[in-house]
């Protein structure tokens, strides 16, 4: 079925970006979050603001990694870890000024 499918569509396919392995890590680590703290109410809306925080900054890191044309030579997963390491350093600088822990 998948030779049908890629001769239908001439082998013309894009490769995975930068923001799709940046959506699956996200999303697979929220996941893994909430199984662990199913215990706790409220934390399922924080989860999800985190998520929401970290993808539109990582979406920023991997926009301004796709202008610069030094990024280029780097894979996408490369430049979506980068993204993330970036996220999270930012949130972890947030969290410190609202007085608020990382984990």
């Amino acid at each position: 079925m998948e030779v049908d499918i890629l001769n239908r569509l001439n082998f013309h396919m894009n490769p995975p970006t930068a923001l799709s392995y940046v959506t699956t890590v996200l999303d697979y680590c929220l996941s893994q979050c909430n199984g662990k703290d199913q215990k706790k109410e409220g934390k399922d809306r924080h989860n999800h603001h985190r998520h929401h925080f970290m993808l539109e900054k990582c979406r920023q890191c991997t926009e301004l990694a796709v202008r610069n044309y030094c990024c280029v030579a780097y894979n996408p997963s490369t430049v979506a870890v980068a993204s993330i390491l970036v996220a999270i350093d930012s949130d972890m600088v947030n969290s410190d000024i609202k007085g608020n822990s990382f984990l």
